[in-house]
């Protein structure tokens, strides 16, 4: 890695310490004068003595900060490797590295928030063009002071700007910051005028970034970045990727062209491909009639000559080149074998092949499932399986897939909870392309004839450990019937009701294969949050000694007979994609998903890994087969039989669009047609049991109570300056609706530089110091100490759900000045086993509890049986969701009457937005809670929301 890439990336550094929670009551943090260092912070015991005298460091920075708060930060970055416990020192070192890679929340929690209203102003010293050229980067204070480091007045640290008299850390935006870090190691460095051209390309896109990140709030930037006039007057490029295009030669051969940023077309490409090796940057003139600088970085040049030494490919080649384009630019001769990670070896992720239209991959078809016909480029076609290297006259043609919907972000939200880090692992580009049914049914699977419901007399395995209700009998029956007609590769969607016991009814038809001998190798497909509640299950009803496992992270096996090996292999979805050559080459006996909504989106690239997998038992796990559309039920369905529902264009005409039809007319007797229509259509490779209709006698009540809150003066004031602020501006209505609905949960919990903007408090530490900002400015917040108050009476357990993070950490602060304890908090920053040891603990412990639990990262794979009152804080905007967070605690295993609270902040003058939120998503329950779900969009969509905005009083 260069010295520029290291900047620019610059990783987090990682400690394997770990300390437990502090219970003192105050503390002190302190900014170390060596930059290389960090922040000591210090707590002190109740009675205020020192645990250990102070070292001669920097006066204190904060004194008296919300230690609770501060704790749990403290506690959960020693946990992540973000910050060190120095035993020596009796404090917590927090590495200024570590601090420039948090989140602007978690700077909040730490009372360390960005700092406002500074400059950092590049100048150039000297003439662009010239190697004897350097930069300056001076940083102007908010009240005037100009290059405020030159006097040794600040000194610079890797996340902002240490005051040496007052001990006061300015923490910078990180782009303002990687600048002036590049600026510093430009400058320290003997640089050609190309180098210095890639220098500036850098610091034009961090300029760009920075604003585009600041004014998708609709505000201006809160900091500057200021560039001279030699700066401004050129655009700079520096692309570390490249493309290749090609075109046809009379001779039959074909002529390869490098692509860059600017030099994006064939004809433009040819400044490329012509140019000496030896030239490292070009420009041009573009349309608005500026001069644009293209740099070219090392690994650019060393790629672009690969292309160029490869330009004229011979007739005779053509055939060889289409068949591996990478092997053919770099044959295995040429390769290293001794060194696996070395600058000469050709990196796959700097070229880009999607313009070559197409591909032929070197594997063996016939090794993957019936349903695979080919292994393309993942943006493009290959040479199908009837014509394996035979070039047609349309091989250049155009891309096929130009006419797929694009992915839907908002729909993808739960992905979010599942990102899988792999730093060491290229980008996804050859990938198994399978036979599709969406106009044309072009692969399917015979129903299974034998497939029946019950068996009767069903005996378990002697290795199940656990004893089934009579409903789970009946679905452990049907895994069961599919299992005895695997030899016709059927497939199953299992969609019970969340908490109804889906994992206990597989593990008994796991015991069942692995008695038989027909487990493994079985492929569990999980979101990585639920890995450790698979083992743990099957660890518990499983008496079996199972080889199970875990295909994750960047040291996972590649060894395709390690893999065949094991009973179970545990994978996420992502891993899935990401080694869908090597996985599809098994012959599975059970392929399971769990989770199944993953691959809702038929569009996806794990959808699209999961149909070629090659399995002879296909089973899905979902308590919502539906969340958004019947599309999805078409999705999950085509995965498990497919052909079932026939193709998708036949499936909408036949179902999805009849069915919305009927449910927007309110014509019961025609849904209900259509309803027994498609369950008949499925039936005996979908089971679905609702908790109403199987554990109305075994389950508690429920109750669910919405509680009408008043909107406090201070939240009234907010609320009617955002509104007003947003309907003015030609900002997006998006970021308005978001802010409002937080005002109504809290006034202070928008986004800092929103309150701020609005001349609001806005500093979290300082919201949190007091009972009167924190809960008396708030209704919901006052209702919430008063309704916990009252729980308590009762010893019992409570889970508060919000996915914001702000409020999140108000919330615990809440928990903690009203009850003297400290909640845990679970979201996505949360590991899977570290989320499971914070659930089991709070499931053991007695009395009183308090749990705050994001709904995105505990919707699935948590069990909360030991809390009995749920109360939403803040609403998702599916009703389904919402049920399914609901679920954690309402289900098997519950004993208590479950208590459901919704507060709702309500104007005596007006609808709020978070009274029409409530109204919304109340008329699409009834639409959230049927088997099958025929509305289109069953999630409040923003537009619905948008006239709350633009209503002002």
């Amino acid at each position: 890695m260069s010295w520029m890439d290291r900047i620019m990336s610059r990783g987090k550094k990682k400690s394997q310490e770990k300390q437990t929670a502090l219970n003192s009551v105050s503390s002190t943090m302190t900014p170390l004068r060596d930059a290389n260092l960090g922040i000591s912070i210090r707590f002190f015991s109740d009675q205020g003595k020192k645990t250990l005298s102070m070292p001669e460091i920097l006066p204190p920075l904060v004194s008296n900060v919300m230690t609770s708060l501060l704790q749990m930060e403290l506690e959960d970055l020693v946990d992540e490797g973000h910050a060190l416990w120095r035993d020596e020192h009796k404090d917590y070192l927090l590495p200024y590295e570590a601090l420039a890679q948090a989140s602007e929340d978690r700077l909040a929690g730490l009372g360390l928030p960005i700092a406002k209203r500074w400059t950092l102003k590049v100048d150039t010293l000297g003439v662009i063009g010239s190697e004897s050229l350097k930069l300056a980067a001076r940083w102007s204070a908010p009240d005037g002071r100009y290059d405020v480091t030159r006097n040794s007045e600040y000194i610079e640290v890797a996340c902002g700007l240490l005051d040496l008299k007052t001990g006061s850390l300015h923490v910078m935006p990180d782009e303002l910051i990687s600048m002036s870090q590049l600026v510093r190691e430009a400058n320290a460095r003997v640089l050609t005028k190309s180098e210095w051209y890639e220098v500036l390309a850098h610091i034009q896109a961090l300029d760009r970034g920075y604003s585009k990140r600041q004014e998708s709030t609709g505000f201006e930037p809160e900091n500057n970045i200021a560039m001279d006039m030699q700066i401004r007057s050129e655009d700079y490029l520096a692309p570390d990727r490249i493309e290749v295009d090609l075109r046809p030669m009379p001779d039959g051969g074909i002529e390869l062209r490098p692509l860059v940023q600017g030099y994006d077309t064939f004809e433009k490409a040819a400044a490329l491909a012509d140019a000496p090796s030896e030239r490292h940057a070009f420009h041009f003139t573009n349309d608005e009639g500026k001069r644009v600088r293209v740099a070219l970085p090392e690994r650019t040049r060393r790629e672009i000559e690969r292309v160029r030494s490869k330009r004229y490919v011979p007739a005779e080649d053509v055939l060889r080149f289409v068949q591996n384009p990478r092997h053919y630019l770099q044959p295995p001769e040429e390769l290293d074998e001794g060194n696996t990670g070395g600058e000469d070896l050709f990196e796959v992720d700097a070229l880009d092949l999607s313009r070559i239209a197409a591909r032929v991959a070197e594997y063996n078809i016939e090794d993957y499932a019936s349903r695979v016909v080919a292994i393309e480029d993942e943006e493009h076609a290959s040479i199908k399986r009837q014509t394996p290297f035979g070039l047609g006259d349309d091989w250049l043609g155009p891309q096929l897939h130009d006419d797929l919907p694009e992915l839907n972000l908002l729909e993808e939200e739960l992905q979010d909870e599942d990102v899988e880090p792999d730093l060491f692992a290229p980008p996804v580009r050859m990938v198994l392309k399978t036979s599709e049914n969406i106009e044309e049914l072009t692969y399917e699977e015979e129903r299974a004839q034998r497939l029946r419901r019950a068996f009767g007399e069903l005996k378990l395995s002697q290795f199940f450990t656990a004893t089934l209700f009579d409903y789970q009998e009946e679905g452990y029956a049907w895994l069961m019937a599919l299992h005895e007609a695997r030899d016709e590769r059927p497939g199953g969607l299992l969609a019970d009701d969340m908490g109804l016991g889906k994992t206990v009814q597989v593990i008994a038809l796991l015991c069942a294969m692995k008695e038989r001998n027909t487990l493994g190798p079985s492929l569990f497909v999980v979101p990585k949050t639920v890995i450790s509640n698979w083992r743990q299950e099957l660890r518990k009803f499983c008496s079996a000694r199972l080889s199970i496992l875990e295909h994750v992270g960047s040291s996972r096996s590649k060894d395709r007979h390690v893999l065949e090996c094991m009973d179970i292999i545990i994978t996420t979805y992502d891993t899935l994609v990401r080694d869908q050559l090597l996985l599809g080459k098994l012959k599975l006996g059970l392929l399971l998903l769990d989770e199944a909504q993953y691959i809702k989106n038929y569009t996806t690239k794990r959808a699209a890994a999961a149909r070629a997998m090659n399995a002879s038992l296909r089973l899905a796990l979902t308590a919502t087969p539906v969340e958004n559309n019947l599309d999805e039920l078409w999705s999950i369905l085509d995965f498990t039989q497919p052909g079932l529902l026939g193709t998708l264009t036949d499936f909408r005409t036949t179902f999805a669009s009849p069915l919305e039809v009927s449910a927007s007319e309110d014509d019961s007797a025609s849904y209900e047609h259509l309803s027994r229509s498609l369950l008949q259509t499925m039936d005996g490779h979908y089971l679905r049991r609702t908790k109403q209709g199987v554990l109305s006698q075994r389950l508690p009540s429920k109750h669910i109570h919405y509680e009408d809150v008043s909107m406090t003066p201070v939240q009234r004031r907010l609320y009617d300056d955002v509104r007003h602020w947003y309907a003015t501006t030609s900002a997006s209505m998006l970021p308005a609706i978001h802010t409002m609905l937080a005002v109504c949960a809290h006034p202070y919990c928008g986004s800092e530089r929103v309150l701020l903007g609005l001349n609001h408090p806005s500093r979290l530490d300082e919201i949190m110091c007091s009972r009167q900002s924190l809960i008396e400015s708030s209704g919901k917040f006052e209702w919430l100490a008063s309704k916990l108050a009252d729980i308590k009476t009762l010893d019992e357990k409570v889970i508060l759900f919000s996915s914001v993070r702000r409020v999140q950490s108000m919330l615990r602060e809440l928990v903690r000045m009203e009850f003297d304890m400290t909640p845990a908090v679970i979201n996505g920053d949360v590991s899977g086993e570290r989320r499971q040891g914070i659930i089991d603990h709070f499931n053991q412990a007695k009395g009183f509890r308090v749990i705050i639990l994001s709904a995105k990262a505990a919707g699935v794979g948590v069990n909360v049986t030991g809390a009995n009152h749920v109360i939403h804080m803040t609403r998702e905007w599916n009703p389904a969701k919402e049920n399914q967070a609901t679920d954690r605690a309402y289900r098997i295993g519950q004993t208590r009457a479950v208590h459901v609270y919704v507060p709702v902040t309500r104007a005596p003058d007006f609808d709020t937005i978070d009274a029409r939120l409530d109204t919304l998503l109340e008329s699409k329950q009834r639409l959230a809670t049927h088997v099958i779900r025929p509305s289109a969009e069953i999630g409040v969509q923003w537009k619905e929301l948008e006239a709350c905005v633009k209503e002002i009083k």
